[in-house]
């Protein structure tokens, strides 16, 4: 009989875990190092498996009597989640891979109905209705989507800088650049052409989201800050209305960026937002416990059915 229930928020930068005795309540939660599935998948993989070997010893139980919902970064991707389940095993009494958009969405209502933006390296918006139905909008990546996130935010910042590079120049020679947030931008990606096209050639996601703060740092001063924040406002705002059919449904604003955003977010959005009532964690050991009653109902109904069948032979044999 299943006893405990394990969740795991696997991300980039990092993992966080937990196992809990469903008779006393009693949880033991532990940080790891990144395990996300877009970044060496299989690397992730073992990272992953050896933290549920590591939270089952930690109360000496075997997989057979553990519920698990891994919500992971990259899981989108069938078969990032295919092999993290194949690696996991099929010792478990249930388990579940899944994205850490949707743990991310059942953590943040505790399983009520809510629309949740995360915001952070990239974008993406999830939506529990009141029928229990989830829908998700975004997460199209950085290349053809995630619009209002750290990684739009970084690209803009640099594209806006390039202009104003271009327009200082004169035939060789260095004009004064009127917003320093260009000053600031050329210390990190250079100042001479060459050096800024080898930048642009090595650049990814992760690059551009870790030049969002100086946007934020210089929002006081900078016109330019200014007009990219409120384009990643607008942007965001967008992604809430997308889901033109729950106009009434709170929101929560997560992720690096989720609080930094919310000033620039307008009325009619910001009258809905609410704080978050639980992190991805949460959502996974809620979803790992709701995945334990329905195997249990599962099991109960072809238990009934079994003996329906049972006693239906008995009586024909009389």
């Amino acid at each position: 009989m299943c006893e405990f229930v394990i969740g795991i928020d696997a991300g980039g930068s990092k993992t966080i875990a937990a196992i809990r005795n469903l008779h006393t309540g009693e949880i033991f939660e532990r940080l790891f190092g990144p395990a996300s599935l877009s970044h060496d998948l299989e690397k992730a993989c073992q990272r992953i498996k050896k933290i549920a070997d590591e939270l089952m010893l930690e109360f000496s139980v075997k997989a057979s009597q553990c519920v698990i919902v891994c919500g992971a970064a990259g899981a989108g991707c069938k078969e990032n989640s295919a092999r993290l389940s194949r690696v996991l095993g099929e010792g478990f009494f249930a388990k579940k891979v899944t994205t850490d958009a949707q743990t991310s969405l059942f953590g943040a209502g505790l399983g009520e109905p809510i629309i949740v933006v995360a915001i952070g390296t990239g974008s993406v918006a999830m939506m529990l209705d009141k029928s229990g139905r989830e829908m998700m909008k975004g997460g199209w990546g950085f290349i053809a989507g995630d619009l209002g996130s750290g990684a739009e935010i970084g690209r803009q910042l640099v594209s806006r800088t390039l202009v104003e590079f271009d327009a200082t120049r004169e035939l060789g020679r260095k004009l004064r650049i009127s917003d320093l947030i260009v000053n600031k931008v050329l210390d990190v990606i250079g100042h001479e052409r060459q050096h800024i096209l080898d930048w642009l050639k090595s650049a990814n996601a992760t690059r551009y989201a870790e030049l969002a703060p100086i946007v934020f740092e210089c929002l006081p001063t900078s016109k330019i800050a200014n007009q990219i924040v409120v384009q990643a406002a607008a942007d965001i705002k967008e992604l809430v209305e997308s889901f033109e059919q729950e106009k009434d449904l709170p929101v929560a604003l997560i992720g690096g960026l989720g609080e930094k955003i919310k000033p620039f977010i307008t009325a009619e959005i910001n009258n809905r937002l609410i704080e978050e009532k639980g992190s991805a964690l949460d959502g996974a050991l809620l979803l790992a416990e709701q995945l334990l009653a329905e195997r249990i109902l599962a099991e109960k109904l072809l238990s009934e059915q079994e003996t329906k069948l049972t006693r239906s032979k008995e009586n024909k044999n009389v």
